[in-house]
């Protein structure tokens, strides 16, 4: 078969209640190996063709480097829990795993169990190298060893068919938005031998999740949601627990086992939809992890200081994928939204705020409008005005690329670029401020989603300075950018708005410095080059 994902929407059902209306949509995530893969040619002559029908644990793993982030997916047969090796994936890197999973999915998995003596290389691929290669040399230990501290048997996939509702566990309540609060209990244990940090106490989480301070993560949420969004909950631990192997949800297990038996009243309480598990660096194989469409997530002790982690893998709770920058091999690029690289702290950009409800379009254009401007003598461009994203709900223009004819006959989705402005005076983008690539820009993204329900990497094209001009680059999303004939002026900014100009791309336009739209702007050109911006990750 050919290796991708082939997402077929299957389903989409409107039931009527009185006056309300609920919408479920539920789709199929398809995908088959390479043709001729070698381990699966491989394993079909030494092992037994396996074929089960299992609920499916999809984690995202976020280590925040030069790697893409790893998908963690596994299930249980007969009691014992495997992780799904998907062949031609790069090690289930995030971009190249089918589109569509969801945690607690129902599948058919078809292909074999690695052998032993294979199973600690295919650890090693299904882990980011860089951090791997990190943790091996503090423990003293080879890759191979460390990686397989995971001690989950491999399953090479050849073929997975599954089903998933995207609004099944109900957190997308309104607008593509999240439940209103989150009521998280946090937990957090001694692993086996290794303890905890001593700087990780009831007090310090407490304040860093729950705090009223201005860097708690509760505080940021509520300056990111506009005040939609409540973080409350309690903390528990120090606790000890062993699991039987170092992944994510073998932690979960001795940690769900533990809180069973001595905490069961809190742990099991319905007043608490969220679970948050903070484990000693050792024994996570990522910085972070959360679960898609769940409501779980684990957390290096290194790092709960930091809002954004926390940020990021509740993202990955509500479906939002990555901020990336032009190309998807650049997934975290967009570091001026918490969907990007770690730990800054950043709110979500106008894309991802837009399907969690915290902000609307002001308004919908086409290309093809907007190049017709240009036929009038009188007006050979289109001046928009943007709202500051961090201030005002209806903020961003959508500019739809493909005429609707194509877009009708393909099916497919419909690409699009959303402009949107990053205003750092006032409002919550001031954590952007003194970010010479953010910093009061006008920012132009790139999306291929569907709607608000769709998980897309977001893609930022360009982040423009007051008084530049740039001959927009779209993407096709991997290697090349597009020529879409259109030009972007920022014209000025005013109070918590900026005023821009689109008009058509002339044929002698000089990439590196065309011509303004319109009269010439009266601020001076920046000329400083807009390079993407990172946060390094510091144990």
């Amino acid at each position: 078969g050919q290796m991708g994902a082939r997402l077929v929407q299957a389903i989409c059902a409107l039931a009527l209640c009185g006056a309300a209306a609920v919408l479920s949509e539920s789709y199929a995530v398809t995908w088959s190996a390479p043709e001729g893969n070698e381990h699966v040619r491989r394993l079909q002559h030494s092992s037994r063709r396996m074929s089960e029908s299992v609920e499916v644990s999809i984690l995202k793993g976020d280590s925040f480097g030069s790697e893409p982030p790893r998908v963690d997916v596994s299930f249980i047969v007969q009691g014992k829990r495997f992780q799904a090796y998907f062949p031609g994936t790069a090690g289930n890197a995030g971009r190249h795993m089918p589109h569509g999973l969801m945690d607690g999915m129902w599948a058919t998995v078809t292909g074999h169990e690695e052998t032993a003596e294979q199973a600690a290389k295919r650890k090693v691929e299904l882990r980011d190298n860089v951090l791997l290669a990190s943790d091996a040399s503090d423990a003293g230990i080879s890759e191979e060893e460390e990686a397989s501290k995971d001690k989950r048997p491999i399953f090479i996939v050849s073929e997975f068919a599954g089903q998933a509702n995207s609004s099944s566990d109900g957190r997308r309540l309104w607008h593509g938005g999240t439940a209103k609060n989150v009521r998280a209990i946090v937990v957090y244990f001694n692993m086996c031998d290794t303890k905890i940090k001593d700087d990780i106490t009831t007090w310090r989480l407490e304040n860093a999740v729950f705090g009223q301070y201005k860097n708690s993560v509760r505080y940021v949420m509520d300056e990111c949601s506009r005040g939609t969004i409540s973080v409350q909950g309690i903390v528990k631990g120090p606790y000890n627990a062993c699991p039987e192997s170092q992944d994510a949800n073998s932690i979960y297990d001795a940690i769900d086992k533990y809180m069973s038996q001595h905490e069961r009243d809190v742990w099991k309480a319905p007043t608490y939809n969220y679970k948050i598990m903070v484990v000693p660096k050792d024994f996570l194989g990522a910085i972070g992890y959360g679960t898609i469409g769940g409501s779980t997530s684990w957390y290096r002790d290194s790092h709960v200081g930091h809002p954004n982690l926390f940020l990021h893998e509740l993202g990955h709770n509500w479906r939002l994928h990555h901020a990336a920058s032009a190309f998807a091999e650049y997934e975290y690029h967009d570091a001026s939204s918490a969907m990007g690289f770690c730990c800054a702290t950043r709110c979500y950009n106008f894309i991802h705020s837009w399907q969690l409800g915290f902000a609307e379009y002001k308004d919908e254009l086409t290309l093809s409008g907007v190049l017709a401007d240009n036929e009038n003598q009188y007006r050979r461009y289109r001046e928009l005005t943007l709202p500051a994203l961090g201030v005002h709900r209806v903020s961003g223009i959508k500019l739809t690329t493909s005429p609707a004819h194509r877009r009708r006959r393909s099916g497919k989705n419909d690409p699009h670029l959303v402009f949107s402005y990053r205003h750092t005076g006032q409002g919550f983008d001031q954590y952007l401020a003194g970010d010479r690539s953010y910093d009061n820009a006008v920012q132009i993204h790139h999306w291929n989603g569907n709607g608000i329900q769709d998980s897309q990497l977001s893609y930022l094209l360009h982040s423009l300075q007051e008084g530049r001009t740039v001959v927009i680059e779209d993407t096709d999303r991997e290697s090349k950018r597009l020529d879409i004939g259109l030009k972007v002026t920022f014209v000025e900014q005013s109070g918590t708005s900026a005023t821009i100009r689109l008009c058509k791309q002339l044929a002698t336009d000089p990439r590196w410095l065309p011509s303004p739209c319109g009269p010439p702007a009266t601020t001076t050109p920046s000329t400083t080059q807009i390079l993407p911006s990172t946060t390094p990750i510091a144990e």
